[in-house]
């Protein structure tokens, strides 16, 4: 009697001080996350210093420290695991992505790292996906997904199909297949990366099928009247900024057009490609789309996990239908009025609510088997043990993929082990027979 006494009372005190070391590991977790605290947010960065010059990253990175948050520069030449010790990472590699595909070994190098670090620390906050990126990177894709998310509107995709080589007969079916009629546009299939990736061509009869530089997309020119609407996108937060874009052209016996998007289309931009009659004045169609791009865009960020992307709008001149043209990964947003403001803002809240979320999850994993009067493969079959599986299950098949229909920025999820100190337990309490600390996926058994 006197030895199960002293057994109950071992186990009721570790009992006691295993419940009250998890609850202090979670209030000193939760602590990160209480405003006015001295914790600091760690977030990694990786941008060219051309885009880190147009952005004038320097005056964001000042506005996140003042509101908690710390930016470190990756440097992909140095081993970035002893680097990456962060809740976050953002940055611009699609143009890496493209030249990765064409043979640039160091543009290789850094996708994989950036690629690895993401599979293998799900738990941090990916701003954006690398899989989600490279659709962006291939027009054909890209397009393919958009038309996908319009589905039947209210704001659609031009026809357009992919040409592979310069065969003009099989072309011409394509085209005729697709439902493209003359003028369309060529694109490069390569939607960044390169020099090329925005020169484009207007092909205006069968005449100019040789010109076409292969392999490309053709997408059906739209008559808008030199109207382009640029939607910034910062995840379900959007800005349209209206720009020049090509004039209405018509079919006929005209030379093929050579032209660079982002000449054409840059604000204050005189061309003879955008050029209208005097007397016609282009119309602003932004304040009657009423709610159409929000809903598109907030569509596309959910079926990709994308926050930070750009859209090219149109309205057609004829019917006033609604089509986007293109999308853009971490795109300029220079007509966005404080911008830096609102990406600080949208970075603390996403972290906010992506570290907040495994500190929930985390709190049913402090759970533990004691597993007395159990054998250790008994304990595995214990009911919180099951609990804690069905945690692990539930959590593995809520994480969201680009792949699926679901995805979104905090839709990964990871269970975070608050660990009693064993050190501890073992000086004061001792160790019952069959005691299991769970730790991750791993386990041990410890016997006094």
């Amino acid at each position: 009697l006197q030895q199960l006494h002293f057994i109950v009372c071992c186990c009721a005190n570790f009992i006691r001080f295993v419940m009250n070391d998890c609850k202090s590991s979670s209030l000193d977790a939760d602590k990160r996350l209480t405003v006015g605290s001295s914790f600091r947010w760690r977030v990694g960065y990786w941008l060219t210093p051309k885009k880190i010059k147009k952005l004038q990253f320097e005056r964001f990175i000042e506005k996140c420290r003042i509101k908690g948050i710390d930016l470190i520069q990756i440097d992909f030449d140095e081993d970035i695991s002893n680097q990456l010790d962060v809740h976050a990472v953002i940055h611009k590699v699609s143009d890496f992505i493209v030249q990765a595909k064409e043979g640039d070994q160091y543009a290789a190098s850094v996708v994989e790292k950036l690629e690895k670090f993401e599979k293998e620390h799900p738990e941090i906050l990916m701003i954006d996906s690398i899989a989600a990126l490279r659709v962006l990177c291939n027009r054909f894709d890209q397009y393919s997904l958009i038309k996908d998310v319009c589905g039947s509107g209210p704001v659609l995709t031009p026809h357009f199909i992919l040409l592979s080589d310069n065969n003009c007969k099989a072309n011409l079916e394509k085209l005729a297949q697709s439902g493209i009629t003359f003028p369309f546009v060529c694109k490069p299939v390569a939607a960044h990366g390169t020099e090329l990736a925005h020169r484009m061509q207007l092909i205006f009869g069968e005449h100019g099928m040789n010109d076409i530089e292969t392999p490309c997309v053709a997408q059906q020119f739209i008559p808008h009247d030199g109207v382009l609407y640029k939607v910034f996108a910062v995840q379900d937060k959007i800005f349209i900024s209206t720009r020049p874009s090509l004039r209405n052209f018509t079919s006929g016996e005209y030379p093929t057009v050579m032209f660079e998007t982002q000449k054409i289309s840059k604000i204050g931009c005189v061309s003879e490609l955008t050029k209208r009659d005097s007397e016609v004045h282009p119309p602003d169609h932004s304040s009657m789309f009423g709610d159409a791009p929000r809903k598109l865009i907030t569509e596309f960020s959910r079926r990709t996990g994308l926050s930070l992307f750009g859209m090219d709008l149109i309205v057609e001149q004829t019917t006033g239908q609604l089509f986007v043209i293109d999308v853009n990964a971490f795109p300029s947003y220079d007509s966005v009025p404080d911008f830096h403001d609102l990406l600080c803002e949208f970075l603390h809240e996403s972290l906010q609510k992506k570290w907040s979320s495994q500190n929930t999850t985390a709190d049913a994993k402090t759970m533990i088997d004691s597993g007395i009067g159990s054998s250790g493969a008994d304990s595995d079959n214990s009911d919180s043990e099951k609990k804690l599986k069905a945690i692990r299950l539930r959590a593995t098949h809520e994480r969201r993929t680009f792949s699926s229909d679901s995805g979104s920025l905090a839709g990964s999820m990871s269970l975070i082990a608050f660990e009693p100190d064993r050190n501890r337990i073992k000086r004061y309490y001792g160790i019952p027979k069959a005691c299991k600390f769970q730790s991750g996926s791993d386990s041990t058994v410890s016997e006094r």
